[in-house]
């Protein structure tokens, strides 16, 4: 059991090494714990050894600390050494890199690992230059260089980049919030649909404001530096496609799924995406080409693009995630159970692309969506601060849920993943739960959902900010 004192921000673990089992580390939000299951039964194939998992979190996961998990948190820490409550504190991925790279214990545990294995493994679902742990001797990354991936999660690098390759939005950039404001209200009167005012960060906490008035400028705050607007565009359709590059001319395309805005602030996606074969087809083929811009640039691994199709059915390029995003474990498990038996899995193709410089070559490519299978999924994050009276439901295996929709042994299914447990507090901005859907058919999908948002809901009561 580990000693919570050493560590500012270090709850007390469980780490128990088995010596028959190599392990790897996992540096980032729960919430991608799941792909995790992938990564272990690649690095297997790519080893030739039985691989556990260390997951270093900076959230309480579940309803209890599973073994080998470390949780990092120096708000929460805090907040429980005062209350003694738990809490899931937001955190971004570049402020926790930097506070699991400064921990003595994670690095204890990597030259611990190095010394019984000769290297070890990292796993991270963004890749952040604040990850100085990387820096070890014996440490090898799973995913693209950190300065690499941030340079790519800026928007004016995009924009530079991907100029005249993919259909940008019209834009304009600005040094400055007070430029920002005095330009969008010189573009209201042209750009009629609106302005979006985003942040030079493409990072996954971005918030954006589409101003349609003058007025709508007051919300933004003042002092910011890097601001793009974009003609704001009505989307009929907002595809995402994940890929991975492995170079200018290595680029394999996952699969594509539909976004849809939620009333809370985030998304859900649902496959497969219901735009026509044309429209997926140039989609796919934008992706790919960023994924060889992204590769000639050096950036390896996965990455993610948005896009828009406005009433017209004209494709929109919105931006490049430098990361895996949300939808990722549903379309490991679709990729999983689409491709013939032997095709690599999303892992394998990433650790190929990182450490090989290529793909495999019997790699293969989702030519159509497989029939009967349906998914939907959220995250929600608390837009308050709340108190958990109750947790919704146990943890499930997704992908057994996916095996059992597709064998037909149920026609539908959800699981409510990443609830806090009981008497947890989940702080405004934190992830309250992940809802995902499963179906032979579309229709039950709407339900299924709020069904699952319905149990997160009735999961919590409010609690003033700051108890």
């Amino acid at each position: 059991m580990g000693n919570a004192d050493e560590d500012d921000g270090l709850f007390p673990y469980d780490l128990v090494l088995d010596p028959q089992t190599g392990y790897f580390l996992y540096v980032g939000e729960a919430r991608f714990d799941s792909l995790n299951t992938f990564m272990g039964e690649a690095l297997e194939r790519w080893t030739g050894q039985r691989m556990g998992c260390i997951q270093v979190v900076p959230d309480i996961s579940g309803c209890h600390l599973s073994r080998n998990t470390i949780v990092l948190n120096p708000r929460a820490k805090r907040h429980f050494d005062r209350t003694g409550v738990l809490s899931r504190s937001p955190m971004s991925a570049r402020e926790f890199a930097a506070v699991a790279s400064a921990s003595d214990t994670v690095q204890d545990v990597v030259r611990t690992l190095v010394r019984r294995q000769g290297e070890v493994y990292v796993h991270v679902a963004e890749s952040v230059p604040e990850l100085t742990l990387c820096r070890l001797p014996g440490v090898r990354l799973i995913g693209p260089d950190g300065d690499a991936a941030a340079m790519w999660n800026n928007r004016l690098y995009q924009l530079r980049m991907l100029r005249d390759l993919v259909p940008l939005l019209e834009h304009r950039l600005c040094l400055t919030t007070e430029e920002a404001c005095e330009a969008a209200v010189e573009l209201l009167p042209v750009w009629e649909d609106g302005v979006c005012v985003l942040s030079e960060s493409a990072s996954g906490a971005d918030v954006s404001l589409v101003a349609r008035d003058p007025r709508d400028l007051a919300a933004l705050p003042r002092g910011g530096r890097g601001v793009c607007l974009f003609r704001h565009v009505p989307a009929a359709h907002a595809p995402t496609v994940l890929g991975v590059t492995a170079g200018e001319n290595d680029v394999f395309i996952a699969a594509v799924a539909d976004r849809q805005a939620m009333d809370r602030p985030g998304w859900e996606a649902s496959y497969p995406s219901v735009l026509p074969a044309h429209i997926l087809t140039e989609v796919r083929e934008h992706t790919r080409t960023a994924g060889r811009v992204l590769g000639g640039s050096g950036y390896r691994g996965v990455f993610g693009c948005d896009f828009i199709v406005d009433r017209q059915g004209t494709v929109h390029f919105v931006e490049v995630n430098a990361r895996k995003h949300g939808a990722a474990l549903e379309m490991c498990c679709t990729l999983e159970n689409a491709l013939p038996v032997g095709a690599p899995t999303l892992a394998d193709l990433e650790l190929q692309a990182v450490f090989a410089g290529r793909l495999p070559d019997n790699a293969r490519e989702l030519a159509r969506s497989l029939e009967g299978l349906f998914w939907r999924t959220c995250t929600i994050r608390a837009d308050r601060t709340l108190h958990i009276t109750a947790a919704p439901a146990a943890h499930s295996d997704v992908r057994a849920l996916f095996r059992r929709i597709l064998s037909r042994g149920a026609d539908h299914g959800l699981i409510v993943l990443e609830h806090p447990a009981r008497d947890c507090q989940v702080e405004r901005g934190a992830v309250l739960g992940r809802v995902v859907a499963v179906a032979t058919d579309p229709a039950y999908l709407p339900e299924d959902l709020e069904i699952g948002r319905t149990l997160l809901a009735a999961s919590f009561q409010e609690t003033p900010d700051g108890a």
